[in-house]
């Protein structure tokens, strides 16, 4: 509804802008085929139950951030367009202030999440020793630019 979109909070633009361009690094990083390492189909992040992908070009929301989380039935929670958070009726208000906390500093947000869990948050692969410590795995560093 047109209040829903008026009402949305604020997202931080400078965090949506940072996330934007690890999500455009991780893919033109997975097209070029003279690169060796994992290749990423569909560049997302997971930070706990919280997954934020961006939409495709050809989708009706491009450049748009989507928002989902996988512990739930009716997972999409909302996108992030506009410079704003604009929930579904799903999203609690800990999920919107997860993710609105996640978007002010996406890097600090996925570091913390794998040094907290031990695993990277772009490919779920366990990190160890040096890695654990900075939160993201080696090639998942490279292909983000962090």
């Amino acid at each position: 509804s047109v209040a829903r979109i008026e009402n949305a909070p604020v997202v931080d633009t400078a965090g949506v802008d940072r996330l934007k361009a690890a999500f455009e690094k991780a893919i033109a990083f997975t097209a070029d085929k003279r690169v060796p390492g994992l290749r990423l189909k569909s560049p997302r992040i997971t930070i706990g139950t919280l997954v934020i992908k961006p939409a495709k070009a050809t989708s009706t929301n491009p450049g748009a951030l989507y928002v989902n989380d996988t512990s739930a039935e009716d997972d999409y929670l909302g996108k992030i367009v506009g410079g704003k958070f604009i929930a579904s009726r799903a999203c609690t208000d800990a999920q919107r202030a997860k993710v609105l906390e996640f978007v002010a500093a996406p890097k600090a947000a996925a570091e913390a999440y794998g040094q907290e869990t031990g695993t990277c948050c772009i490919c779920n692969t366990e990190l160890t020793s040096k890695w654990r410590l900075r939160g993201i795995g080696p090639v998942c560093v490279k292909k983000f630019g962090w």
